[in-house]
């Protein structure tokens, strides 16, 4: 699976960068407000870059451990994260799955045979939930990244805590990406689950 590039296209207009940004950071302002709890608590970060927000939960907010079935409180999360970007403009959303490198616990009745597919699974999940909540589902990629993308060392608890997280990044402005693997959700269809790639 591959990942969206995050730099300004070559060329674009300095008035519709500012206008890009500046819904962005009223996107960013509202999801502050909307996840205050989660943000103090250290669940939910927040980060803004160029023409890219990208919203980072922790995925014991949305699943169990070692499942990909989005739980009630993670499914009501989701809606109201949803609700506020529907009320924004933005070019693509991806929601992107990582996690740590220990080894995988599950149920093996669940069929994940690793990190990637379980990761992949999970924002394929997480996508769906924003789809059915309005998101537009030509605009809504989900991606599975396992442990090959850490924000901090696995070397111990608080580390792997940060690096189990599931990331909505919110881009506006021009994009291409040809080459990308990511999975696209499709609305009214539940994600089926399917081996990684190779």
């Amino acid at each position: 699976l591959s990942t969206l590039l995050g730099s300004d296209p070559e060329g674009a207009d300095e008035g519709e960068a500012f206008s890009s940004n500046s819904d962005l950071g009223k996107t960013s302002e509202s999801l502050a407000n909307l996840l205050q709890p989660e943000l103090k608590k250290g669940s939910a970060t927040l980060k803004q870059r160029g023409n890219k927000l990208t919203l980072a939960l922790a995925t014991s907010e949305l699943f169990s451990t070692g499942d990909a079935t989005v739980t009630l409180g993670g499914t009501s999360l989701l809606e109201r994260i949803g609700v506020v970007l529907h009320g924004f403009r933005y070019q693509s959303i991806e929601v992107a799955g990582h996690t740590d490198n220990m080894p995988l616990r599950t149920d093996p009745r669940k069929g994940f045979r690793d990190h990637l597919e379980l990761s992949r699974t999970r924002a394929e999940h997480a996508s769906q939930v924003l789809i059915s909540g309005g998101l537009e589902a030509d605009r809504v990629k989900a991606a599975g990244y396992a442990d090959s993308k850490p924000i901090a060392t696995n070397e111990t608890d608080k580390g792997r805590s940060k690096n189990r997280r599931m990331e909505i990044v919110m881009t506006q402005g021009s994009e291409s990406n040809p080459n990308s693997g990511d999975v696209k959700p499709q609305a009214g269809k539940k994600p089926q689950d399917s081996p990684p790639k190779r």
